[in-house]
């Protein structure tokens, strides 16, 4: 990219308008990344502006086999070839998930002074996501070695964390984190592609089957220690054997304040039919209506993520199971009966919600939905799917919605 001279054209443009360029392509290319890397060699005045893109986001992720000696090799390579881009990073994003294996003694203390000189470095840092899948009995290396006192292992400036419930003590590392959640939570990976890997290798994990319920707790714990500060609070899907009320005592204890809560907590078994008959309950809304009372307690509670209808007691045995994108009008009017109750239900007895979803697909927002100038969330953008309006309220399908909020 050189003019007739030889020059490269770049050359001849100011550094305002080098940056600006930088700006947009990194903005318009959907792979801006690898698009800037190839265009930064054109010259040397044009990569230094390239290098606050290039290395804006530090990735690490693999799903498979061999997952300890990929990481060991990115994190080594990192640290030897371009950690002194450090300042450039905005966001960390690691997803680790493999079968049952022993973790290298090295790999916790080398993946902690990676984040260390990154926390110290970078200025901009803002979003952190920590999804480390290892069985429970392999978490205490990462816990022994992130707490050493001669490690600085703080992230200031980090707003948005997602980290695994085994984790969950480096929620303390970011004192001033205003959105938290589980990595199931805001894992946009589908279930059954989680399972296909999952029963391939064999592994057994907290992610491929029910989720501890001590790790969990201690999450919410650490949720709490952030203070009022701490808007949004995604925990995902939770299996039956929870209990209503000792979960949100542990919510209401740490979180009372909190305005976004995803908790889709099944309040009954997996409702689809077997070979040997339906296994939904018959229809009891008991304990739905005991999860609503328990949300009312929090009186500043805007946003809310709760299980799909399927699994709040609705239905008997006498209606088939229904997929979303299945056509038959009859099925789909019953389906959109239970949600337009379950939310006029939440509605009544929690006065500040808005807006209400089921099972991350579809969401109703109140009539009665304000939007306060002091309100420091950002706004969101209309969902792609309106589906029209019932019983005075907006109804809209968007999968994987909440996961937005993070």
């Amino acid at each position: 990219m050189t003019s007739d001279s030889g020059t490269c054209i770049f050359d001849y443009l100011n550094d305002d308008v080098l940056g600006v360029i930088c700006f947009l392509l990194n903005d318009m290319e959907k792979d801006s990344t690898s698009f800037l890397k190839s265009l930064s060699l054109s010259c040397k005045r044009f990569r230094t502006h390239c290098l606050a893109y290039i290395f804006q986001t530090f990735t690490l992720k693999h799903v498979g086999n061999n997952a300890w000696e990929y990481a060991m090799g990115r994190l080594k390579e990192w640290n030897s070839a371009v950690s002194q881009h450090s300042s450039c990073v905005r966001e960390i994003f690691i997803k680790l998930i493999f079968g049952p294996s022993r973790i290298p003694s090295e790999f916790p203390k080398l993946l902690a002074s990676t984040l260390s000189e990154i926390s110290t470095s970078s200025q901009r840092l803002h979003k952190m996501t920590l999804h480390i899948d290892i069985d429970i009995g392999f978490a205490q290396p990462f816990q022994e070695t992130f707490q050493q006192k001669n490690l600085h292992l703080i992230f200031p400036t980090v707003k948005r964390v997602i980290v695994s419930e085994e984790l969950h003590y480096l929620v303390r590392h970011c004192p001033n984190a205003e959105y938290l959640s589980t990595a199931s939570a805001a894992d946009s990976t589908s279930d059954s592609e989680k399972w296909q890997w999952r029963s391939y290798v064999g592994a057994s994990t907290s992610s491929g089957g029910p989720r501890d319920q001590v790790a969990l707790t201690a999450f919410i714990e650490a949720a709490g220690e952030l203070g009022s500060k701490l808007q949004c609070l995604m925990l995902g899907s939770l299996e039956c054997n929870y209990e209503v009320e000792d979960l949100m005592n542990a919510l209401y204890n740490a979180v009372p304040w909190i305005r976004m809560l995803d908790i889709q907590l099944k309040l009954f078994s997996n409702p689809y039919k077997s070979d040997h008959g339906s296994s939904r309950p018959e229809i009891n809304l008991e304990k739905f209506e005991h999860l609503v009372s328990q949300l009312s307690r929090f009186p500043h509670l805007q946003k809310l993520s709760i299980a799909d209808v399927d699994y709040l007691g609705f239905f008997d045995n006498n209606l088939p199971a229904f997929p979303f994108h299945d056509t038959r009008m009859d099925q789909l009017e019953v389906y959109c009966e239970a949600e337009t109750i379950a939310a006029s239900m939440v509605f009544r007895k929690c006065p500040g919600v808005v807006e209400v979803w089921f099972g991350g697909w579809t969401k109703a927002t109140s009539t009665r939905m304000r939007h306060s100038h002091g309100d420091s969330e950002e706004a969101e953008a209309e969902p792609r799917y309106p589906i029209g309006e019932r019983d005075g309220m907006k109804w809209y399908y968007q999968p994987m919605g909440p996961t937005r909020w993070i």
